[in-house]
C-alpha cells in the first residue's frame, strides 16, 4: 500500500546507477535476474529485473542482452541513463527508446561485486 504523498512511479533524469551485483533465480524452466542498483543522488537500492523461459545455465545467462548490454556488464559496471522510472517498490526500468540514451560502462572497483546464482 502506497502513502498518499508516494508516486506510483517517478522518473529518473540523467541518472547515474552503479551495480551492487546481481542475482539470478531459478524456478523450473523460468530464470529471473535481478540486477542491484545504487542510486547515490537518493540514498536508495534499486532492482532491474528481467525474466526469460529456457534452461540457461552456467555462462548463457551473462550473455543475455539487458538495457542495451550483457548482463555481465549490468551487473559489474554503471548504467548512465538519461531517462528511467523508478516505481515505488524501487523497481527501475530504463528507457528503451532512440531518444532517451542509455549506457553501461566498467566500473572503477570500488566496491566488490558478485553474480550469484539461487
Amino acid at each position: 500500500m502506497l502513502g498518499t504523498a508516494e508516486a506510483a512511479e517517478t522518473p529518473l533524469r540523467r541518472a547515474r546507477l552503479e551495480s551492487l551485483g546481481c542475482r539470478i533465480r531459478s524456478l523450473g524452466d523460468q530464470r529471473i535476474a535481478e540486477v542491484y542498483l545504487a542510486h547515490s543522488d537518493s540514498a536508495m537500492v534499486l532492482v532491474l529485473r528481467r525474466q526469460w523461459d529456457g534452461g540457461d545455465d552456467g555462462a548463457a545467462p551473462a550473455r543475455r542482452r539487458i538495457a542495451t548490454s550483457t548482463l555481465a556488464a549490468l551487473a559489474t559496471g554503471n548504467l548512465v541513463t538519461e531517462s528511467a522510472v523508478r516505481s515505488a517498490s524501487r523497481t527501475v526500468r530504463p528507457a528503451t527508446g532512440r531518444i532517451s540514451k542509455t549506457t553501461v560502462s566498467p566500473s572503477r572497483g570500488d566496491c566488490a561485486w558478485t553474480l550469484l546464482w539461487t
